[in-house]
């Protein structure tokens, strides 16, 4: 094996590492801050990979489910480095809460979890 395609298998494990921890720093934030009435929203952030995200709620509002959340965790720990990764929620009134429709949660705190890992994954790779 070259010194170049050495390199470069190494760069993409690395890079592949990163980002499955910041997908999951994130999935875990977004969980923590998430309002709770219910539990649904909360149990619907979903990280995965791959090009199809999934496009409904898993459960609902009087059945949470929380299996799925942990199994779109498995699929991010598992994923190919070279996969398009995701998180989504897909409960009708998840934009609500992020607007700022709970006294529970801030307004934009979906984009101040994701704003807060990138920064710390960028910290991580200046060190």
């Amino acid at each position: 094996m070259s010194e170049t395609k050495r390199v470069v298998g190494k760069l993409t494990q690395v890079t592949g590492r990163e980002v499955k921890k910041m997908v999951l720093d994130i999935v875990a934030d977004l969980v923590e801050e998430t309002p709770v009435d219910l539990g649904w929203a909360r149990a619907n952030w979903i990280p995965g990979a791959g090009r199809s995200a999934p496009s409904a709620p898993t459960g609902s509002p009087d059945n949470v489910d929380s299996g799925a959340q942990q199994q779109g965790i498995a699929q991010v720990l598992g994923m190919a480095y070279d996969s398009d990764s995701y998180i989504v929620n897909n409960v009708p009134y998840i934009e609500r809460l992020n607007e700022g429709s709970s006294s529970q949660a801030p307004a934009g705190y979906v984009d101040a979890a994701i704003i807060r890992n990138v920064n710390a994954a960028n910290a991580r790779s200046h060190e």
